[in-house]
């Protein structure tokens, strides 16, 4: 297993009934799931999965493209690592990444998740992090810091700035050039944000029940784009509750899924 892009591998925890895998925001990396590992208690193990180019990976080649990222790094490792029943979690751009790779795993007839979890990005098929890329550097720290997520302590540091400017740059570059892949998955979909995010309404998050053949939940929390620490918890007990009321299959699920075409 690749402890490049699953860097907490080593902790996880192998008496757990099911893996939940955490996609990062744009400009983000595995560390903004570090704190939700002990909430995932005894029957769940909490992965935060890494994208390359970042903290841990600092030193390796940012990837602009969401069908090389998917393809290249992140499907075969989530396939890999799924060795007991799965979520897949995406906050912000993590969840058009985290639905990306429900495609994938579902066409390479991979085990499929029990339940997709959408956080804060839209279910249509604009976002305005789209329409990020092409602004100023005082512009773009302007749209980012109100959203909160980002340490503003980052940008006092010269290097520091350009590093961060650098990655979510790239990661805006692969949203703007993003086409879905697949119409609808066949798999459970959780939409959940906040009442007061200025760039996702509950309506962008309601728009995911169109990307689902399967159940669709919506839960929306008060703030804004990204939920508090408790928020957070709330959160791990959600993809809980959910799975305490599914059946689990212990094989490979997948194969050819008309849903997925386009």
């Amino acid at each position: 297993m690749s402890s490049a892009t699953l860097p907490f591998w080593h902790r996880r925890n192998t008496d757990a009934v099911a893996r939940l895998f955490c996609v990062p925001h744009a400009g983000g990396g595995a560390l903004a799931y570090r704190d939700w590992i002990p909430e995932g208690g005894r029957d769940l193990d909490v992965q935060p999965v890494q994208l390359p180019g970042r903290e841990g990976q600092a030193g390796a080649p940012l990837v602009d493209t969401m069908t090389t990222l998917v393809n290249g790094v992140l499907g075969p490792a989530v396939a890999e690592a799924s060795d007991r029943p799965i979520v897949l979690f995406g906050h912000s751009m993590g969840a058009a990444i985290a639905a990306e790779i429900t495609a994938w795993l579902l066409r390479h007839g991979r085990r499929a998740p029990e339940l997709l979890v959408v956080s804060s990005y839209s279910g249509s098929e604009d976002s305005p992090l789209r329409h990020g890329a092409d602004v100023t550097d005082e512009e773009l720290i302007e749209n980012v810091l109100p959203m909160g997520g980002t340490d503003p302590r980052v940008l006092l540091e010269s290097s520091m700035r350009a590093y961060f400017l650098e990655v979510i740059r790239n990661d805006l570059r692969l949203l703007r050039t993003y086409r879905r892949s697949y119409r609808r998955l066949p798999v459970p979909i959780l939409a959940v944000g906040g009442d007061a995010d200025d760039g996702v309404s509950p309506a962008d998050l309601a728009a995911w029940r169109d990307r689902s053949s399967s159940s669709f939940r919506l839960c929306v929390r008060s703030g804004g784009h990204f939920p508090s620490r408790e928020q957070a918890r709330h959160l791990v007990d959600l993809v809980r509750e959910d799975l305490s009321h599914r059946a689990f299959d212990t094989g490979t699920k997948g194969g050819p899924v008309p849903d997925l075409q386009r």
